[in-house]
């Protein structure tokens, strides 16, 4: 699938302590791909390390490969230590929160989302211009919080559709109560509802007969209609000239590149696009990239998502077997004394 992977932590609300940290995708037909789970004493620096090192176990560091998360500092500096050739791109939504905390000025932020989701520099530029006419003071925030992390025209590398980290934060809110239960149990629940998914959508992925999955072919017929209407003319036998004065883009089918630089970010057929490709008379699946086809949709859940099974039945090497865990930490009420669990922890920890 696209390689561009959201971070999350969420807190757990019972009686134990941690944090739920969670690593998601999107598989080809758009919906959420969870990649790991894990909880931890909270997200430190030390937490983030840790599950971004188990992460990088299984998905290899590589100039393609996207982070999307909030701007907290211990996600980026591990990302930074870790996966040195990937990139990190800000959440939109969170900075649109602080956004609204700061200057609650509905014109002008969404004037930031208009700008953070702009393809090209030069409307980024007229956006941004907005801002810093009306609030320059948000405009300045904004420069700090760095443009390159939260600008899709500016960003280095390729982020799609993917400008947010509600991927990972939906997932959490699917476990929203979970998240009071006892942790082996929240672990269960994830489990079975893991095991839950996967069968449905290798399910509904058998069953596609389409090229591509039925939520891109939405797509397309977007891209299809809306550029039903517009002019095109040839420059070369595969490079068009789409649009109108005011709104002129140049096509390259061979490069699968047009001028508003959607159809290159996102690497579906923009409308300009889809509008060459029928003068062509070429099916707009050619010029899909394959991670949104069927075949990789299937192969995302192409292997059974197996049980645990009893714990009677494991075979737990001596290794593992000797290892000390320790007692979870326990909320308790203010004014009453700590727990034996509690105190024991306490005292194993202070022992070193």
């Amino acid at each position: 699938m696209r390689p561009v992977i959201c971070v999350d932590g969420s807190h757990l609300k019972g009686q134990y302590k941690g944090t739920l940290l969670v690593a998601a995708a999107q598989d080809a037909n758009l919906q959420i791909y969870p990649l790991a789970w894990s909880v931890v004493d909270g997200e430190t620096n030390a937490s983030w390390y840790w599950f971004f090192a188990k992460l990088k176990d299984v998905i290899n560091d590589s100039n393609q490969l996207v982070f999307v998360s909030d701007r907290k500092k211990s996600i980026k500096r591990t990302i930074t230590r870790l996966f040195p050739l990937s990139h990190h791109g800000a959440c939109i939504w969170h900075i649109e929160k602080n956004l609204i905390a700061r200057y609650n000025s509905s014109n002008v932020i969404f004037l930031f989302k208009r700008a953070a989701l702009a393809y090209r520099v030069s409307e980024f530029d007229q956006f941004m211009t907005q801002i810093r006419t009306i609030q320059p003071s948000m405009a300045s925030y904004l420069e700090r919080a760095g443009i390159s992390t939260w600008s899709r025209a500016h960003f280095v590398g390729n982020r799609y559709n993917v400008m947010t980290n509600n991927i990972a934060e939906s997932l959490n809110s699917v476990l929203r109560w979970q998240t009071s239960f006892p942790i082996t149990s929240l672990i269960e629940n994830i489990t079975s509802l893991m095991q839950q998914w996967f069968y449905e959508k290798k399910s509904a992925s058998t069953k596609c007969s389409m090229i591509v999955t039925p939520k891109i072919d939405d797509e397309l017929r977007k891209s299809f209609d809306a550029g039903a209407t517009l002019p095109v003319r040839n420059l070369d036998e595969l490079v068009f000239e789409v649009g109108i004065a005011t709104e002129l883009c140049t096509v390259d089918l061979i490069g699968n590149t047009c001028s508003c630089r959607e159809f290159q970010m996102r690497q579906i057929p923009c409308s300009h696009a889809s509008r060459a490709a029928c003068a062509k008379e070429k099916s707009l699946y050619d010029f899909c990239s394959c991670y949104y086809t069927t075949e990789y949709w299937r192969a995302a859940y192409n292997e059974v998502f197996h049980p645990v099974g009893r714990e009677s039945d494991w075979v737990v090497p001596q290794s593992i077997r000797s290892v000390e865990v320790l007692p979870p930490n326990i909320r308790r009420a203010p004014g009453r004394p700590p727990t034996q669990c509690q105190r024991s922890r306490t005292e194993r920890l202070t022992l070193g």
